[in-house]
Parts: structure tokens; C-alpha cells; sequence
């Protein structure tokens, strides 16, 4: 498989790397012009279709970070405004909301349903030319196979309107997420929980 650089990977497996990561903003617009302030370039606010959340997107040649805010809080959001309540940010978003988001393929996302049933999903992104719908299929992980992070596999139906050229360039200079740290309280098991069996005895962190 690729990672998140496009190098190649000798390790085969169902999760092809870290798709994009979500983090929960109780302002989004504000979140918007904070990241906007660090040097991000932001894509167009979208919404997602029959919920109450929308996002703005940071978006990376191979992977992107997602701010999810409550755009309407009489709809359907996930769980969204459980996660707020104990503040802002990433990794363990209790109540249904996730932290990371695994890239699959058509073949892999068929796999992986085997876990969950799938979920489809819209998001309508508003572009100064128009409006343009996306679309992809979410898959949630069992909680146990990502111990400390809620995450689910994600299938983009609609992959060439994701990204736009305008959108991959950062005035920091960002390409992309090197890595996701996430704080446990107790590490006895994560790491077979993480690392793949092929891969178990020939050490980590190299």
C-alpha cells in the first residue's frame, strides 16, 4: 500500500492510510480564520446534506483536516455537541463523532463493510461558481481495533471534486499529516492493537 507521501509500503491490508482528520470547532468561522491566520488555505464551507454540521476543509495532495462545526443544532449532528461540551479538538470525540478518518478503496471498502454496515453520505460545497455535491461511504470501526481514537473507513464516491489546485497550496508550506498522537491512559495492549502482525518483533519507531 502508499502512505500518506505516496512511498510505497511492503504491508497489505485493509486501511491504506490516514484519509483526513477531524477536528470539532464550536465556531466555525472562527476556526476558519484562526487556521486561516496559521498560514492554511481553507476550501469553500460545505454542508452535510440532512445533518446540521458543515466543515471547512484543509486540503493536501494525499490526505486533508477537516474542521466540523454545528451549523443548525435542530438537525441530525452526530453527536457533535456531546464532544463540545468538554471542548474543542481531535482524537476521542465521545458520542458518535470520530477522530480519524482511514482511506479505502472500492475493493477494501467491501471488506471492511463485513464490520459495519456503510453509510452514505453528501456534503454540499459551496463554490463561488456553484454548488457542488460530494459524496462517499463511511464504514465505523469497532472501538476496540483503534483503542483511544474513534474512527471509521472512508470511500470518496466523488474523488475529482475534492480538491482543487488553488486549495493545496499552504503559505506555511504544510503538504500534508505526518503523524496522529493520541494520549492513553494506559498503553498495555495498543500496540497489537496498531502496529500489523507482519510487522510485530521487528521493532517500531524506525
Amino acid at each position: 500500500m502508499s502512505d500518506a507521501s505516496g512511498s510505497q509500503n511492503a504491508i497489505e491490508g485493509p486501511i491504506a492510510g490516514i484519509d483526513h482528520a477531524l477536528i470539532g470547532v464550536a465556531d466555525l468561522e472562527q476556526a476558519r480564520a484562526s487556521f486561516e491566520r496559521l498560514g492554511f488555505t481553507t476550501s469553500p464551507r460545505g454542508r452535510h446534506i440532512g445533518w446540521g454540521t458543515g466543515n471547512y476543509t484543509i486540503m493536501f495532495e494525499h490526505d486533508y483536516v477537516e474542521l466540523l462545526g454545528v451549523i443548525d443544532p435542530t438537525q441530525y449532528i452526530h453527536g457533535l455537541d456531546k464532544f463540545l461540551e468538554t471542548g474543542e479538538g481531535t482524537a476521542q470525540c465521545g458520542a458518535g463523532d470520530e477522530g480519524c478518518a482511514w482511506v479505502t478503496s472500492v475493493v477494501v471498502a467491501a471488506r471492511v463493510s463485513m464490520l459495519s454496515a456503510p453509510e452514505n453520505l453528501q456534503r454540499l460545497l459551496e463554490g463561488q461558481d456553484g454548488d457542488e455535491t460530494l459524496q462517499f461511504k463511511n464504514i465505523h470501526l469497532p472501538s476496540d481495533l483503534t483503542p483511544g481514537l474513534k474512527t471509521f473507513a472512508c470511500q470518496h464516491l466523488t474523488p475529482e471534486k475534492l480538491r482543487r489546485p488553488a486549495w493545496l497550496s499552504h503559505p506555511n508550506g504544510a503538504n500534508g499529516i505526518t503523524e496522529v498522537t493520541i494520549v492513553m491512559e494506559s498503553l498495555a495492549g495498543v500496540r497489537d492493537a496498531y502496529v500489523p502482525s507482519v510487522r510485530r518483533g521487528r521493532g517500531i519507531g524506525r
